[in-house]
């Protein structure tokens, strides 16, 4: 979906491949297990790129009932991977449906951003040691 819509917006068809190579890197990237195939935060978490600071949002409002809760991952925070942004994002968003608060699922997106940024170092250094 993010290269269709970035066809759609006019971006030239090389450009979208080369960001397809990216968005395929940062599959390989991914820091570890997704919520189910059957879950509803695949509808509802999807990075928006066209932002200035790429992120990932929702709105969790369980039953109908109660005021919304706004949430968001940030692509920055995850050093740049977008796939990873939008995992975390699911993650949490899970989270909300188990019924935990705002505050538990803000401990748990650190605690993901935080390992996430740690796999990216270790990514890194296996590529410099490479080199």
């Amino acid at each position: 979906m993010l290269c269709f819509d970035k066809l759609k917006d006019g971006e030239a068809k090389a450009k979208v491949e080369s960001f397809r190579a990216v968005l395929h890197g940062h599959c390989k990237a991914v820091g570890g297990k997704d919520v189910p195939d059957d879950s509803e935060a695949w509808k509802k978490c999807r990075v928006t790129l066209k932002h200035s600071s790429p992120l990932c949002s929702f709105t969790f409002q369980p039953d109908g009932k109660g005021a919304p809760t706004q949430f968001q991952t940030t692509v920055g925070a995850v050093g740049g991977n977008v796939i990873e942004a939008e995992r975390i994002a699911r993650i949490c968003y899970t989270k909300f449906e188990s019924g935990a608060s705002k505050e538990q699922v803000l401990d748990l997106r650190s605690s993901l951003y935080a390992k996430a940024m740690e796999n990216a170092a270790k990514r890194q250094k296996v590529l410099l040691k490479g080199k």
